[in-house]
């Protein structure tokens, strides 16, 4: 864990030398060009949805970010009866760079900020579904618990069979000053740069120590997405982002671009299951 460590702050001083070094160079171009996309369609190409869930409750009000158990497990038993087959992050990645199958129909499951309801109520229908879980956490909620799962309830879920847990950055998640993880107005570009990776950085270590997992995913809070974070993601090892933007994706095989900036459609309470499917499923 300490020589993970001494990387990670040794590409921190990398980040602070380029951008001194960078000097009078514009903003915004030292480090990457005009962004990449989702991939396009080729023979060795398979669609994917990908569902954001947040809460899921018993009982009491429901909204945009909140749905009954009820309401989930109708959607869990709709995408297995039109042959849809759940993934995780590590099924994708695997796609790309390794070439190995994913299902005919696949679909990827999200769940983001670690509401302890994630662990228990939703993961129960999950479970009897075999569904595949991801579920992207924020560190400064593992913190403070309830109503998120605390570290210790953390470490337990990364070992359910049909959980996989990823970095939702650590204390990045509000909408104060800074909008999630962008940059805030008249924040010097090397100072937003290594605070970024600061604080992606620290939630990656803690979810090492603290639960056993390495994030192959980052998860933009919010989906607001900064065009400047992404060479420093991959430059710490993340091979796949999220993002809010309420669209199907197109995955292929060798093209490690289309996995970054994954496009996500929020589950609210608002539609049926059977018109939120239809919307989601057309390619």
């Amino acid at each position: 864990m300490k020589q993970r460590y001494g990387r990670l702050r040794r590409k921190l001083t990398l980040f602070l030398i380029l951008c001194i070094a960078a000097g009078s160079m514009t903003v915004g171009h030292i480090f990457f060009n005009e962004g990449k996309t989702t991939g396009g369609v080729s023979e060795h190409s398979v669609f994917l949805p990908v569902i954001m869930y947040h809460s899921v409750v018993e009982k009491g009000e429901v909204g945009d970010y909140v749905i009954h158990a009820e309401t989930f497990e109708q959607d869990m038993i709709w995408l297995k009866d039109h042959g849809y087959e759940t993934v995780f992050i590590e099924d994708i990645i695997n796609y790309v760079y390794t070439g190995k199958a994913l299902p005919k129909k696949p679909v990827m499951i999200t769940f983001d900020d670690g509401m302890k309801n994630n662990m228990n109520t939703a993961y129960k229908v999950m479970e009897k579904y075999e569904a595949k879980g991801v579920y992207s956490v924020v560190g400064s909620y593992c913190d403070s618990g309830y109503p998120y799962m605390d570290w210790n309830e953390l470490a337990e879920f990364a070992k359910y069979p049909f959980a996989e847990i990823q970095n939702h950055s650590y204390d990045l998640h509000g909408l104060g000053n800074r909008k999630g993880s962008t940059r805030m107005q008249e924040e010097g570009f090397c100072e937003y740069i290594t605070g970024f990776a600061s604080d992606t950085s620290k939630m990656q270590i803690m979810l090492e120590e603290k639960a056993g997992v390495t994030a192959a995913c980052y998860t933009y809070p919010f989906g607001l997405v900064s065009q400047e974070t992404y060479p420093v993601l991959e430059d710490l090892g993340f091979k796949v982002s999220l993002t809010c933007i309420e669209k199907g994706n197109m995955i292929s095989k060798g093209d490690e671009s289309c996995l970054y900036r994954l496009n996500r459609y929020n589950r609210s309470a608002d539609e049926s299951t059977e018109g939120f499917m239809r919307r989601i499923t057309s390619e």
